[in-house]
């Protein structure tokens, strides 16, 4: 009988630990409220200042300037926050330096065909 009486009070231990809320500590927290509405307006700010960047380097492809410098510092920005861009930019990036050869594993760090070490 007592058994049985301890495999209960441990089940209602382990539903008691799942439905427990959390406790505002484990919750991520930052000054500026919601982490989800911070990313929200992060993502907004990232795609205004990169698109206005690469609108003005698609500008300066007539207007005298460095429109091959500026669309790709735009593509950057926008490369921050969106895998689209990041894509991209890596396609323009392998169409100017050549097709990455290997990329280490651990750092990131890529050496391009054409390009001394």
């Amino acid at each position: 009988m007592t058994d049985h009486r301890e495999q209960i009070r441990l089940l209602q231990i382990r539903l008691m630990k799942v439905r427990r809320p959390q406790k505002r500590a484990e919750i991520e927290w930052t000054p500026w409220g919601d982490t989800s509405t911070l990313r929200m307006v992060r993502k907004l700010v990232v795609l205004v200042l990169g698109g206005t960047v690469v609108l003005l380097g698609i500008a300066l492809l007539v207007l005298p300037g460095p429109a091959f410098l500026v669309i790709p510092a735009g593509l950057a920005i926008l490369a921050t926050e969106f895998v689209w861009a990041r894509r991209l930019l890596r396609k323009v990036r392998e169409r100017v330096f050549g097709p990455v050869v290997n990329q280490h594993p651990e750092t990131g760090k890529s050496s391009h065909v054409g390009t001394s070490p």
